[in-house]
């Protein structure tokens, strides 16, 4: 999640502050004698803008091992409140099971923010900008097997509830007055599909060289099961993680497809940490979304490193308009500070800056372990 510059350096105060002396990673413990380690990284988080005037919040990654014979797990909890009564609670985790056989993925999150939104396009103008208040909950849940026969690929359901009312558009005048925007009335996208994970990572939060990933998500959203809207959407993240030379590379690609008609919170959406970075979460959407990017990554001094990173990405309302979509840039650098020795975890802070003209930005980002 994008943050403010008062943010970035409440987190850098505290991290400069709990940075250990020697980051040295300790010497792998045998598999049969794994500790059932339990480390937890909580931060304050601080945010000023005319939005929200002050929001006060708290920001934690936990990283435990409950099973001896599985790799270690890992959760994120972020609590935030503002004094014009907007409010964010979001719960995270990635929970490996005995022998690394199955793996849960659960994410949950409620929020009451104002957001920005510029119209359902590639092209839509500055002018076009406009508030709106609402209220979400967005909650996903993945339970994915790992076959005998392989050691990094796992498969299984998935299933999500998307929901949002309460929506209070700009004026009678607004692009969100219009009931003819799927979405602007509220209402709920539930469905469900089947994922397919390659997990080659031994650590999430901070990937080692020579590591891969790969996600694939295809789901169905239908009134039979309860949805008020219907869609299909296919999702791909690929990311490799190559050495070159004394430099750590990380690259990656994705792409959101959509068929039928989603509402308009659930376009593919342009901007944000991390694909887009500089560039307002949803600045442009539409159905579908290409989008790439490569980060350098080199550690300077003991538990300080520095990244630069670049990448672009497009909309289209059609596969086939994809080719000629504006493509949309972001490029920028940011240092890394180790937190946590064993268990080799950064706390990331990026400026990213996303060109000029109608879709150009910058923007602050910080968090707990690598953009991806």
């Amino acid at each position: 999640m994008g943050t403010t510059l008062g943010a970035c350096l409440a987190l850098l105060l505290g991290a400069v502050h709990a940075a250990p002396a020697d980051p040295s990673p300790a010497p792998a413990d045998p598999p049969d004698e794994a500790p059932r380690r339990f480390t937890i990284l909580p931060l304050p988080t601080v945010d000023v803008d005319p939005e929200t005037r002050l929001s006060l919040g708290a920001v934690a990654v936990m990283s435990f091992r409950p099973f001896v014979d599985a790799r270690p797990s890992q959760a994120g909890v972020e609590v935030a409140g503002s004094l014009n009564r907007q409010a964010i609670v979001s719960i995270e985790t990635e929970l490996f099971l005995p022998e690394d056989r199955s793996l849960v993925r659960f994410s949950t999150t409620w929020m009451r923010f104002p957001e920005l939104y510029w119209g359902i396009g590639p092209d839509t103008p500055r002018s076009a900008e406009e508030g709106y208040d609402n209220r979400q909950l967005e909650t996903e849940l993945e339970v994915l097997l790992r076959p005998a026969s392989s050691e990094h690929l796992y498969v299984g359901p998935s299933t999500a509830v998307y929901g949002m009312w309460g929506i209070v558009p700009a004026g009678p005048e607004a692009l969100l007055a219009d009931p003819a925007t799927p979405g602007s009335q509220g209402g709920w996208s539930v469905g469900g599909g089947a994922a397919l994970m390659w997990e080659g990572r031994d650590n999430r939060l901070n990937a080692e060289p020579g590591s891969a990933y790969g996600w694939v998500r295809g789901q169905v959203f239908h009134p039979r099961v309860g949805s008020d809207f219907q869609f299909a959407r296919l999702e791909l993240d690929g990311r490799a993680y190559p050495q070159v030379g004394p430099l750590r590379l990380a690259v990656q690609g994705l792409a959101t497809l959509h068929a039928g008609t989603p509402p308009f919170r659930q376009l593919a959406l342009q901007g944000g940490d991390p694909i887009g970075r500089g560039l307002y979460t949803g600045r442009f959407r539409d159905q579908h979304l290409l989008g790439s990017q490569v980060e350098v990554r080199q550690v300077v001094w003991r538990w300080f490193g520095v990244v630069a990173f670049a990448g672009g990405s497009v909309v289209a309302p059609a596969l086939g308009a994809l080719p000629s979509a504006p493509l949309r840039p972001s490029t920028g650098g940011g240092v890394r500070i180790r937190l946590d020795a064993q268990d080799n975890i950064n706390l990331r802070i990026d400026y990213a800056w996303a060109g000029d003209g109608a879709g150009g930005g910058t923007g602050f980002y910080a968090s707990f372990g690598e953009a991806f």
